[in-house]
């Protein structure tokens, strides 16, 4: 075997029997090609882990059920699958192709953590529910990374980002390691901005224009949460919970403050959220 040069299928015959050579094979659950390019082990542990998180997913629905803590250890024994032997098949993150399929898997653990759209692009899923993207959390473990270079790394990727999650969590160290708040089904959307607001449903088709049904204001990613006047007397009453005037540029410093503040900013968004499903719901 050699990851330089072809090696022509080879026949033997022993005794009569002929005996020809294998692509790869199996040795203690890890797949080895004969070009050592391991990307048919990643192509069969990341089907394996889908399996699993697909049978998980029947368990972990967005609306109710377990905590996003809780869900990111039933997602941890899919990553953990991924994750087996990585010393060995670390050569495989060099390829684009191992990096995308591995991705793929964690997103799909990240969207169950955080209770999110399927629409919500990867990177930003992925910073959300606490999961780094494949090429950071695989190179990381087989090279024995510390957590802190592990974020450093990640951070790295992230300053390049530009979107909503990247304008709420510009620094994922706050984030990663908050001591405290769970986010679900209704407070993903906000940091995502996929959910109810007239820029993503106008995107996605199902609405004509990006105009907020209250106001009549352009409904961007934070309207409701910041701007918009139907909510106005119940944003006072969590603003003065939380003691500052909230904006997309305090926002999660206001949540990661303490406890308190957190659960008054979750509770105050979990009402605008529900309300504007419910008048979406109406108008179907």
């Amino acid at each position: 075997m050699t990851g330089k040069r072809r090696i022509p299928e080879l026949v033997v015959e022993v005794k009569g029997q002929r005996l020809a050579t294998e692509a790869r094979i199996k040795i203690l659950g890890v797949w080895i090609d004969k070009n050592l390019s391991f990307i048919p082990h990643v192509e069969e542990v990341c089907g394996k882990a889908t399996r699993s998180m697909v049978a998980l997913g029947k368990i972990m629905s967005n609306i109710g059920g377990a905590r996003a803590s809780k869900r990111k250890v039933m997602a941890s024994a899919a990553i953990s699958i991924l994750g087996y032997a990585v010393e060995v098949w670390q050569p495989a993150l060099r390829w684009g192709t191992a990096r995308t399929r591995l991705d793929r898997v964690l997103r799909l653990a990240a969207i169950r953590v955080a209770s999110a759209y399927r629409t919500v692009p990867t990177q930003d899923i992925m910073v959300v529910a606490g999961i780094p993207p494949a090429e950071v959390l695989f190179n990381g473990r087989a090279n024995g990374w510390s957590e802190a270079r592990r974020t450093e790394e990640w951070q790295s990727r992230w300053l390049t980002r530009v979107s909503w999650t990247k304008t709420l969590i510009p620094d994922l160290t706050e984030w990663k390691d908050r001591s405290h708040g769970e986010v679900d089904y209704h407070l993903t959307q906000l940091l995502t901005g996929h959910g109810e607001n007239g820029v993503f449903l106008a995107k996605i088709g199902k609405r004509v224009d990006e105009r907020c049904r209250d106001c009549g204001q352009r409904d961007h990613q934070g309207h409701a949460a910041f701007e918009c006047q139907r909510w106005a007397a119940e944003r006072a009453v969590m603003e003065t919970e939380v003691g500052v005037r909230l904006g997309p540029h305090n926002l999660i410093s206001t949540m990661l403050r303490d406890e308190a503040s957190w659960g008054a900013i979750a509770r105050y968004w979990r009402v605008v959220c529900s309300a504007r499903e419910r008048d979406s719901w109406s108008r179907t």
